[in-house]
């Protein structure tokens, strides 16, 4: 699956990329190391689940698949990836 970028700039998708981001915002939350794991990787499989059968996929339909999940996980974990800012 190949991601479009806002630019309109695509790449492959990246698992651990999204994996590292989602366990970076639940850090910022204080959630403990092996939660936060628990998190990203089932957000992480939530993300491949439902985009299976596109080619490509806009970054913000897949931010937004993941907040939906993270608001799950409860508000805290979510809020701190609404305000992750890549460094």
């Amino acid at each position: 699956m190949k991601i479009v970028k806002r630019n309109d700039t695509r790449e492959d998708f990246d698992s651990n990329k999204l994996r590292r981001a989602i366990e970076k915002a639940a850090a910022d939350a204080n959630i403990a190391s092996n939660r936060a794991t628990e998190i990203a990787n089932s957000a992480v499989r939530d993300v491949e689940e439902h985009f299976k059968s596109r080619d490509e996929v806009r970054s913000a339909d897949i931010k937004k698949r993941v907040l939906e999940v993270l608001d799950t996980e409860g508000k805290k974990v979510s809020n701190a990836a609404r305000n992750f800012k890549k460094q």
